[in-house]
């Protein structure tokens, strides 16, 4: 834990970190549906090779996951 680079803060000279682990308090946090989105399509011009777009659909570009524990503040920001 470095506490200078708190709140996504990166001090000069310090590599930038690549992800943020945040932790949430199972007893407070609130459960809630999460989509995570990929790209709609698997190749750069749909539709080019094949004729027709359809077939170039990324069956995973939509993930739902369920009972995700998120912040209280997070729930009410939805609403």
């Amino acid at each position: 834990y470095l506490p200078e680079t708190r709140a996504g803060f990166t001090p000069e000279g310090m590599k930038r970190v690549k992800g943020i682990i945040h932790w949430v308090e199972a007893e407070t946090g609130v459960k809630c549906q999460v989509n995570q989105y990929d790209r709609l399509f698997t190749t750069e011009e749909p539709g080019k090779e094949s004729g027709d777009y359809l077939q170039d659909l990324n069956p995973d570009s939509l993930q739902v996951v369920k009972n995700v524990i998120v912040e209280p503040s997070v729930a009410m920001d939805a609403q």
